[in-house]
């Protein structure tokens, strides 16, 4: 049985979903606690100010000012989202030692995080060099993803990601491509050191990942084209052949995002193919020659003749003539009721012959 997006996210199958995206702040926000009139929600992160250079290594250059958010807690995907914005920090303060990369990092964690942090350095002989800062990031990390969160992002990408509504078929990629480079942050849960890192999905798996998860009639169109093998062709040909099928279908009708609905999809619950975030099939998954199914009855057309009564243009046609009639009458005409005059049984007498 096929999980819905809901129950992915109750379970923590999917650690870090194609859909929809974590909600990470605007750089500036203010910093959460203060909220300012007409605020009903304060931001989720506080946030510090960075000067990072253009040329970190020319002291000179220009310098830039940067809002970065201070980490305490969060789920799995703000976790990496912030460690990709503290790679951004030690390249713009140019931090290639491991002192200054810790400094920078007891500045952007706070609270439960920090101590995490802050505790893998008290222990005897480990020193803060770039290594250990980077194992104890992995320390924090593990307080953050689920267990077994390797296993099942893997199981979730290989058989239960579908494309969603909300994503171009590039966009789909790009953001495949951001979760199998976040894996390296995850912590490894085979019940060894923690601190190890993660091997991402390597670029053949990756591609029949994307694959799988694309429309059933965008993988049968290719399929049935002979000049065209999805085993032999590279991720980018692929992405380009569906960006093709997307451009066609969006360009002749039907579902703009190449996906149609399912009852357990990933997100959408509708019965059209608009429907917001879900995944699947459109109207190019159809089969080709396969007829659509009618649905809809109707008073005047029968069962299953692809309208209600309430859509048919004869009935309508028929209200709008009424309407004219009734609205030709004279105002000042009063429809009076019939009254009804009972008379009696009278008894007529016989005369004797």
């Amino acid at each position: 049985m096929k999980l819905s997006f809901e129950t992915l996210v109750e379970t923590k199958l999917a650690v870090i979903p194609l859909y929809p995206l974590a909600v990470w702040n605007e750089a500036g926000a203010k910093r959460k606690g203060n909220k300012g009139e007409g605020e009903k929600d304060a931001p989720t992160f506080n946030e510090i100010k960075l000067e990072l250079r253009s040329n970190p290594e020319n002291v000179d250059s220009v310098k830039v000012g940067a809002f970065f958010k201070v980490f305490e807690s969060g789920t799995p995907e703000q976790w990496c989202r912030w460690r990709d914005d503290l790679k951004r920090a030690w390249k713009g303060l140019n931090n290639t030692t491991g002192p200054n990369r810790a400094s920078t990092v007891r500045h952007l964690l706070e609270g439960q995080a920090l101590d995490d942090f802050e505790q893998y350095f008290m222990q005897d002989g480990v020193n803060e060099t770039v290594e250990n800062v980077n194992k104890a990031l992995k320390k924090v990390a593990a307080n953050i993803f689920p267990a077994d969160s390797v296993m099942n992002m893997k199981t979730y990408m290989n058989f239960e990601a579908k494309k969603p509504n909300k994503l171009t078929a590039r966009e789909t990629m790009t953001r495949l491509e951001r979760i199998n480079k976040w894996l390296g942050e995850y912590f490894p849960s085979d019940g060894g050191d923690r601190t190890r890192d993660v091997e991402n999905v390597e670029d053949e798996e990756l591609k029949l990942i994307y694959y799988r998860l694309l429309p059933a009639g965008w993988r049968r169109k290719m399929d049935e084209n002979g000049s065209f093998s999805h085993h032999e062709a590279t991720l980018q040909e692929l992405v380009e052949y569906a960006e093709r099928l997307e451009t066609t279908e969006h360009r002749y009708g039907g579902n703009l995002k190449g996906s149609a609905d399912k009852k357990n999809g990933q997100v959408g619950k509708g019965t059209s193919g608009n429907s917001e975030g879900g995944p699947e099939v459109g109207r190019a998954n159809d089969g080709g020659n396969r007829q659509r199914k009618k649905r809809g009855d109707c008073h005047v057309h029968g069962p299953n003749c692809g309208h209600t009564s309430h859509q048919c243009k004869v009935l309508q046609g028929h209200a709008e003539k009424v309407r004219a009639q009734w609205e030709a009458q004279p105002k000042h005409w009063v429809h009076k009721k019939k009254t009804q005059v009972k008379f009696k049984n009278s008894a007529v007498a016989k005369h004797p012959s």
